[in-house]
């Protein structure tokens, strides 16, 4: 059976987020950079997006703040302060993530994995155990993103490696939630190593990484981010499901879709994110009534599909229209 195109929801807001804030506090005499709430508000949607949409505006904000920490990072720097020499590697290798995302640069993207490199030869499990954990996962990230540009497992084994890593630092008993967001990242770079193989081996690592992350995400105080598990864990069974025919597998993609929406509905939270999980939902369903030969659900689902690519054009960027109306089109 074709595995369906769905999507997958990036929980990293923190990284850039803080990249931006040493780009305040660490490089005082530049000047500030303008609309800096606005402009930081719009380039963690973009790259939340995952590559959906460009925005040039949002991508001159980054290169921008990109450019000042690569005049700041010099020898001199690193010989009379390397930690501030380190924290500015780390923040460029995020600046450089977003970027690559962004772009669809693989170049870029390999400049982000060079910087948090040089970064963790002064953050090291010895020096700065939590400093070295968290650069351990912003590496895993920008690998796994550059592994699934380049379609290639070697650097998504990687990945998977630095996230693995970053447990040693990063436990359960003492630091749940950050334990929880690196089981979210592992289940990531599980996900899409898994994609890439025959076997569905890795593809079961994923769920069990996103089981643990679910575990510790409450409604309460991390409402995104256990939808967003939620999502992921779905878009992992359905692909499961397809690549196996099996219906149990399907269903449980459909109640994690599901209870995605559910919390998305309760918490109010952001209508744009939502219908990219209402995609996959029906997405699933299209699945299932295709392998089970469900008449009535195959129409059902061809009519939400339809209401929702009316929905898509209000909220989300011309490229996710386009993929949902070929959807659309699919069922029809």
């Amino acid at each position: 059976m074709k595995s369906s195109t769905n999507y997958l929801l990036q929980p990293d807001y923190h990284a850039l987020e803080q990249a931006i804030a040493v780009y305040h506090s660490a490089l005082p005499k530049l000047a500030p950079l303008k609309d800096s709430d606005t402009a930081l508000s719009k380039v963690t949607i973009s790259y939340f997006w995952a590559d959906l949409e460009h925005r040039p505006h949002d991508v001159n904000a980054l290169v921008g703040v990109k450019t000042a920490f690569e005049n700041a990072i010099t020898a001199k720097l690193r010989a009379q302060n390397p930690t501030k020499w380190a924290t500015l590697q780390n923040a460029l290798g995020t600046v450089l993530s977003a970027l690559g995302s962004c772009l669809k640069d693989a170049n870029i993207l390999i400049s982000a994995t060079e910087a948090f490199n040089a970064a963790l030869e002064v953050f090291t499990q010895s020096s700065e155990p939590i400093d070295w954990a968290i650069t351990l996962n912003n590496l895993g990230s920008a690998l796994n993103l550059l592994g699934h540009h380049q379609a290639s497992p070697k650097p998504l084994s990687l990945a998977v490696d630095a996230h693995t890593d970053a447990f040693n630092e990063i436990k359960r008993e003492t630091q749940p939630k950050a334990w929880a967001l690196t089981m979210h990242h592992l289940g990531l770079a599980f996900f899409e190593h898994g994609k890439l193989l025959k076997g569905n081996r890795t593809l079961e690592k994923s769920v069990v990484a996103y089981n643990n992350a679910l575990a510790e995400f409450s409604m309460e105080d991390e409402p995104k981010k256990l939808a967003m598990a939620h999502n992921n864990l779905g878009v992992v069974f359905q692909l499961l499901g397809e690549r196996e025919e099996n219906i149990e597998h399907l269903k449980a993609a459909i109640k994690s879709y599901d209870n995605a929406l559910y919390i998305w509905q309760e918490q109010l939270l952001p209508v744009n994110l939502a219908t990219m999980v209402m995609s996959n939902l029906a997405s699933a369903h299209m699945t299932l009534a295709t392998l089970v030969k469900d008449v009535p659900l195959a129409k059902q689902t061809a009519e939400d599909l339809m209401l929702l690519s009316e929905v898509l054009s209000l909220n989300c960027p011309q490229v996710f229209q386009t993929e949902v109306k070929a959807q659309l089109a699919s069922a029809e």
